[in-house]
């Protein structure tokens, strides 16, 4: 029972004297690190429709691959497939097949494969024009219909 006591009054004694004081003797500003960039405005050539598809399995020993690092596995395959820099607008259509450790999965990639043709700064009617329709999509709610791909911007 003394080793008890001894052990907890040594405890406490440690506990009160490990607790220190901090006094603020200045105030200070916090210095903004943002960067601020110049809008830069692309001109893009839009090339063919394309599909592309693939397929992977996921087993309980092995590195299984998420659905949405396939999804862009597949459209970085894509577009390197086709000479391009982006995929616009992708339409996926994803099958998934098993069990959830035996999980097989098919994805079809279906879009326009666009090349950027030259950059250049933004100009005074380029703002406007960027002001004008980022002003309809911050006052409305835009809704995607799943099954017909529409989209629905309400005010």
């Amino acid at each position: 029972m003394r080793k008890i006591t001894t052990l907890l009054s040594a405890c406490a004694v440690m506990l009160a004297t490990s607790c220190t004081i901090v006094q603020k003797t200045a105030n200070s500003v916090d210095v903004s690190n943002t960067v601020h960039n110049y809008p830069i405005v692309a001109d893009m050539t839009i090339g063919k429709k394309v599909t592309e598809s693939s397929e992977w399995s996921n087993f309980p020993f092995k590195v299984s691959i998420p659905l949405e690092i396939g999804k862009g596995n597949l459209v970085s395959e894509t577009v390197e497939k086709y000479g391009g820099d982006v995929l616009l607008e992708p339409q996926f259509i994803v099958e998934k097949t098993g069990y959830p450790f035996f999980r097989h999965y098919r994805v079809v990639v279906t879009g326009f494969i666009g090349n950027y043709k030259s950059f250049r700064n933004a100009t005074d009617a380029d703002l406007k024009a960027l002001e004008a329709t980022s002003g309809v999509y911050q006052s409305g709610t835009v809704r995607y219909n799943e099954t017909s791909g529409m989209r629905f911007i309400t005010k």
